[in-house]
């Protein structure tokens, strides 16, 4: 699974607004379903866009591993961020152009059970 975060910015008088989009995928493809969201509530959805003043967003995870799989774990890059299916984590966020976001990849790791 990969998580895409992308922030725009705009400012509205004395505020700089951050917009933001994360979306969702399984790795390897099919091995699970994944959803994203910027609440705590599981929605079955893969994209979630958002506004906010704040530097940081916080995007909820979760990971349903396919039949004959079970969930690893989440990456950030090459680094563990969590081993738990569901979970929350704060992205900062850097660009102040709304033609530069700044981009967050996840990935929900799954694997094969073996056959017995």
């Amino acid at each position: 699974m990969t998580l895409l975060f992308f922030v725009f910015t705009e400012s509205k008088g004395n505020e700089t607004y951050y917009y933001y989009k994360a979306t969702a995928a399984s790795s390897p493809t099919g091995a699970g379903k994944v959803y994203v969201n910027n609440s705590n509530t599981k929605k079955e959805q893969t994209e979630v866009s958002g506004k906010d003043t704040e530097k940081t967003a916080t995007v909820y995870l979760w990971a349903e591993p396919s039949e004959d799989y079970y969930f690893v774990n989440w990456l950030k890059g090459t680094s563990v961020v969590s081993e738990e299916p569901d979970f929350s984590t704060n992205v900062t966020v850097t660009s102040t152009t709304e033609g530069s976001p700044t981009t967050t990849a996840f990935t929900a790791q799954f694997t094969r059970v073996k056959a017995r």
